[in-house]
């Protein structure tokens, strides 16, 4: 995929031009941003030894950001030559476990009759091409190195991040199979370690990112439940009814020494003190 691989608005673009590449660095590198990746950018293959030489001049999606934010974790985007994740894979089984890995961006070309999680992108904008984020295929860059496609910083809406974070997240528990590795088929990070969302600059998901949307349904459930436990009457668990007093004086007769059972351990001989027993008549 090349730097055509641009946006494109729903108001009627003209998305057949090839523009030039783009060379506006980003200022605003952010989860979500879909952002280009020249040719000429440094990436660290010394300690990333999964990254392509080939991996410039493609699109990438900024999954998080590390070192206050001079430092994004990105993962590949692929159109797969201007076809369909449906069309490279014909196996049923094929295609169900490469589905949980390669997240669609939605396309007015494309359907998802099967997709378990497709993307949007804010502001109604769409690839030119039908588009996926090859979400365990990540590396880390220094934001400098990444521009801008053509000038336009094309996000994924709220509800998509936490999608791919929530894909992300499984992924680096291993709930999710990465496909078997082969001499032909190209290293991931999964492969040499073991990942956390921290490690890809991502917060926990204790603290998720919650839409407004969600945030108004939380706080309604939870003012429901309030307003039922208040409307509710108490009812105490216990009987509140008089507890029958016996006077002391009546059970003083009745009242033995028993010497406790010895008890041993560790061939230590211990006891517990005298208890008084108390026998009603």
């Amino acid at each position: 995929m090349s730097a055509h691989h641009l946006f494109a608005s729903h108001a009627g673009l003209n998305t057949s031009r090839r523009p030039s590449q783009p060379t506006n660095r980003i200022t605003n590198a952010k989860p979500g941003l879909i952002a280009f990746l020249p040719s000429t950018a440094v990436t660290d293959r010394q300690s990333q030894p999964w990254v392509s030489a080939r991996i410039g001049n493609h699109p990438v999606c900024i999954l998080g950001l590390l070192d206050n934010g001079r430092t994004a974790c990105c993962a590949q985007m692929t159109s797969f030559g201007d076809s369909t994740l449906e069309t490279k894979y014909q196996s049923p089984s094929a295609l169900a476990a490469m589905q949980q890995i390669y997240l669609p961006i939605q396309h007015a070309k494309s359907t998802y009759p099967s997709a378990p999680s497709v993307l949007r992108l804010d502001n109604n904008l769409q690839m030119v091409k039908q588009t996926y984020v090859n979400t365990p295929a990540w590396f880390m860059i220094k934001t400098t190195e990444l521009t801008s496609m053509r000038g336009v910083a094309g996000c994924l809406d709220q509800t998509s991040i936490n999608k791919l974070h929530y894909t992300l997240d499984k992924l680096v528990k291993g709930q999710t199979s990465m496909p078997v590795r082969t001499p032909s088929s190209p290293l991931m990070p999964l492969h040499c370690r073991k990942w956390t969302l921290t490690d890809l600059g991502i917060s926990p998901a204790s603290s998720p990112n919650l839409t407004p949307v969600q945030k108004v349904q939380i706080s309604q459930q939870l003012a429901r439940k309030k307003t039922n436990a208040a409307a509710r009457p108490f009812a105490p668990r216990v009987s509140l009814g008089p507890v029958q007093m016996v006077p002391l004086a009546t059970i003083s007769h009745n009242v033995t020494r028993c010497a406790p059972p010895q008890r041993r351990s560790n061939g230590i001989v211990k006891t517990t003190s005298w208890a008084r027993v108390a026998a009603l008549a």
